[in-house]
């Protein structure tokens, strides 16, 4: 075996280093106080094991020490699961066993069972001559176990995104305020890893089945490249979340959940109503920091109901709710005050930022708050 690393796979070295490096500082006891954290430890190790064993294979290790091929194989199956594991971790604050998450080891231990039945329980000489036939290339080890972990990987992937989705409608719900506890970033680094599980599927049709092998090399670097960029934004997520934790709250987006109430339609009109009159007497959009719950206390009802009443009878969650206000107020004084900046605006009506009130503003008007003054103002 040549121990000198060819040179495209360097950038796998880099990306095993840092992967173990980076699981190295999560193991520092400020760091791994979170669930969140602990989990991605085990994320890092696996992307570890993944580099290594890429690396292993490059530099014709099958041949040269067959005794450890495939040790890591089985271990690989579970990167998605702890991704996963990880978001469930970040939108609930905790991660309790159940029994349950057993299942999520089904694959692994198959892919276990698996090569104990056709490598592992082979002979060193047995193992060098099932290299050697090419039965790695047979359509069931090149083809359909690839193809098949990762569509399992995507399987995860996907309902990771969906189960930030859901967190991000109840965050809409029970904030007013989002700017800084908003989970677009966890979702797109989780869209870039269902890309790169996308791109291996691309490589082994496009070299087991197509034979293109200098498209499929093509493809695999721009793979090795989205593996190190994404090490360091799981390590960002990591440090960020240290010091800003998503809030953990009750489960208010799902419309089914409202089956069961017991209010009334004539009591949910009468719940919205009162709470247009807090929002418009008391001006309570004023405040940068409000909550469903603070808004429901102040109004002596139950933050499931006044929910309900807000969703049902105005169509809008909770943030858009409040939002609203804050806009109609921001149109008057951009108006009202006409030298007045932006920033000045965005505070008066209740926006904690530019940058959101901006946001806010374009997508409900269709233009800045400047094109706005200035439009109305030449008319």
């Amino acid at each position: 075996m040549d121990l000198a690393v060819p040179f495209r796979e360097l950038i796998n070295v880099v990306t095993l280093a840092q992967a173990l490096i980076f699981a190295g500082i999560l193991l520092a006891n400020r760091f791994r106080e979170t669930w969140a954290n602990r989990i991605l430890i085990f994320s890092f190790i696996i992307i570890a094991s993944v580099k290594i064993d890429q690396i292993y294979q490059m530099m014709d290790g099958l041949q040269a020490f067959p005794s450890v091929a495939f040790i890591f194989t089985p271990v690989q199956w579970l990167l998605t699961p702890s991704l996963y594991f990880f978001v469930v971790a970040k939108v609930r604050g905790e991660l309790a066993f159940k029994r349950v998450y057993l299942w999520h080891l089904v694959p692994a231990a198959a892919s276990l069972a698996y090569l104990s039945a056709t490598y592992f329980s082979l002979s060193i000489d047995d193992k060098v001559a099932y290299i050697a036939s090419g039965a790695l290339r047979e359509p069931m080890n090149a083809l359909v176990i690839p193809i098949a972990s990762d569509f399992i990987q995507l399987g995860y992937l996907i309902a990771a995104l969906r189960l930030l989705t859901a967190y991000g409608v109840t965050l809409r719900n029970w904030f007013s305020r989002i700017d800084d506890i908003d989970v677009l970033w966890i979702r797109r680094v989780l869209t870039i890893w269902v890309a790169a599980f996308l791109g291996h599927l691309l490589f082994t049709i496009t070299v087991r089945v197509f034979e293109w092998y200098q498209f499929g090399l093509a493809v695999l670097d721009l793979l090795n490249v989205m593996h190190l960029l994404l090490v360091n934004a799981l390590m960002i997520l990591a440090v960020v979340g240290h010091f800003a934790s998503l809030p953990a709250v009750a489960n208010v987006e799902r419309r089914e959940k409202y089956a069961g109430s017991d209010q009334t339609c004539e009591e949910r009109q009468t719940l919205f109503s009162r709470a247009q009159q807090e929002m418009l007497s008391n001006a309570r959009y004023l405040e940068m920091d409000l909550t469903l719950g603070e808004l429901a206390a102040s109004m002596a009802a139950t933050p499931r109901d006044l929910s309900e009443a807000i969703n049902a009878e105005g169509g809008v969650s909770f943030y858009d709710f409040v939002n609203g206000y804050r806009l109609e107020a921001a149109r008057r004084l951009l108006l009202d005050d006409r030298d007045a900046r932006i920033l000045s605006i965005a505070h008066r009506a209740g926006f904690n930022s530019k940058s959101t009130f901006n946001k806010v503003f374009k997508s409900t008007t269709g233009q800045t708050p400047s094109q706005f003054r200035k439009s109305h103002l030449s008319a």
